[in-house]
């Protein structure tokens, strides 16, 4: 396999040549891989380009149309077959030479138990292997509680979790700039301190000794709030001890935090028996505003909503009067309660499943939400995707049905985002952003309202 001439040497050799005609070509490189055989020259830079590209991996599992449909993980946004994960394992370590640094697993309770169990141990054996090189191993413990083989890596790792009580104790103090809890977290936390207690303040003391003992602290926390626990007569988001949040925002010296709510089918035990203590004061971020003082200022936080479904449907609702609201409207009063924030960034999902969005109401929902409770300043930052009939024409220009106390100010930056129907599609969002300003009661409200550029297409030649 000798390179034809110099000239064609050259080309071979040039990775980002080669990466851009592998990327105009249906199933870029690893679905090509033939192709490399053209010269040596060729498919050494192939092999390169394929290691350098699987140093991170992100895998995606589909929610399931139904009960008989097989799980398909997307692979680097690339569809793959759970029963072909293996052989790409072995190709990807002993062919390309990939020692994966960075593993990102998303909706793996999309699995049944035994593809689960599969799945976890072929990564392991086949892809992780020692873990040597990976820093960044996020999602996977979701499934297995954060086995000893998860928790064993968090030691290499600067992004770590969900975790739950079982991780492994540091012996040196250990730093993460991203750190991810679950609610079952705080709920064992403080189930183990209530059942090792027999007063409230031998409770604390024991909260502080616990947490102390892990020996971690983090610059970003991220908690994984679940939407959907079997709770007392209904899928829920369960109760949290407060002060098992307030003490670990204190002694982990987190400097900024990160809300995601799930919506996810795993159905996973939990018990809160330190409830029946009153040794810890409870909440849920959509329950009415508590009498109970945080005294930790968290001054940014960030709210995922990618993966929620009751959040979203609540603070899209159409009144305050709906009758299928959950409390969610009181997530950002809580919010502000727990963490003393003074800015809150709210991310929507950019899928609508069903669920329609009609902008003015939309907006003027945050409104109320942002005005429940007591805040000294707040500034709210909104990314919100939106459909084509929240898109009308005024004087010939396409533009966005807002309210009238909003503020058209200025486009914002496209973005291209994937769209996972049955296979990859990019699709471009373009928009604007409009702005609501009270400065009596010091709120401002930022908002990038996105659509689809095609449907801004089909609406000016509809005009």
């Amino acid at each position: 396999m000798e390179s034809a001439c110099p000239s064609s040497s050259t080309i071979f050799q040039n990775q980002y040549l080669i990466e851009k005609i592998f990327n105009s070509i249906e199933g870029g490189l690893m679905w090509n891989l033939n192709i490399r055989l053209v010269c040596k020259d060729f498919n050494t830079t192939c092999l390169d380009l394929i290691e350098k590209e699987h140093r991170a991996m992100d895998f995606r599992f589909l929610d399931k149309k139904d009960e008989n449909e097989k799980p398909m993980p997307f692979v680097n946004m690339r569809p793959i077959r759970l029963s072909n994960l293996p052989g790409y394992y072995d190709f990807l370590t002993t062919v390309a030479g990939v020692q994966i640094q960075h593993l990102t697993i998303s909706r793996i309770c999309e699995l049944d138990i035994q593809e689960g169990f599969d799945f976890h141990q072929n990564l392991y054996s086949k892809l992780i292997k020692d873990g040597k090189k990976l820093k960044s191993l996020t999602g996977l413990q979701e499934f297995c509680q954060c086995c000893p083989r998860c928790s064993g890596l968090a030691s290499h790792c600067e992004e770590f979790g969900p975790i739950n009580e079982y991780i492994t104790l540091f012996r040196t103090p250990k730093h993460f700039k991203r750190l991810i809890i679950n609610d079952l977290f705080l709920e064992q936390t403080a189930n183990n301190c209530v059942e090792a207690a027999s007063s409230k303040e031998q409770c604390h003391k024991i909260m502080l000794k616990c947490l102390k003992d892990l020996n971690v602290t983090c610059s970003k926390l991220v908690i994984w709030v679940s939407e959907s626990r079997d709770t007392p007569g209904a899928r829920d988001h369960i109760l949290l001890p407060i002060e098992v949040l307030d003490c670990l925002l204190k002694i982990w010296s987190v400097e900024s935090a990160e809300i995601k709510l799930i919506w996810d089918i795993l159905e996973t035990y939990h018990e809160d028996e330190w409830f029946q203590s009153n040794f810890f004061t409870e909440f849920r971020f959509n329950d009415p505003l508590g009498s109970w003082v945080s005294y930790r200022k968290i001054s940014h936080i960030q709210v995922d909503l990618t993966e929620s479904i009751l959040c979203v449907s609540d603070l899209k609702s159409f009144s305050p009067d709906w009758p299928n609201r959950l409390g969610y409207e009181n997530l950002i009063g809580n919010i502000i309660k727990v963490f003393n924030s003074d800015e809150i960034s709210i991310n929507f999902p950019h899928k609508f499943d069903g669920f329609h969005v009609w902008t003015q109401a939309c907006l003027e929902n945050f409104l109320r939400a942002s005005m429940i409770g007591f805040h000294r300043s707040l500034t709210m930052n909104v990314k919100l995707f939106v459909e084509s009939f929240c898109l009308e024409v005024v004087d010939g220009k396409v533009g966005f049905d807002i309210p009238e106390e909003f503020e058209v100010l200025y486009p914002v930056k496209p973005l291209y985002l994937e769209s996972l129907p049955e296979k990859l599609v990019t699709e471009k969002w373009i928009g604007e952003r409009c702005r609501f300003e009270d400065k009596e009661k010091k709120l401002e409200m930022n908002v990038d309202l996105y659509a689809l550029e095609e449907d801004f297409k089909r609406k000016r030649a509809a005009r």
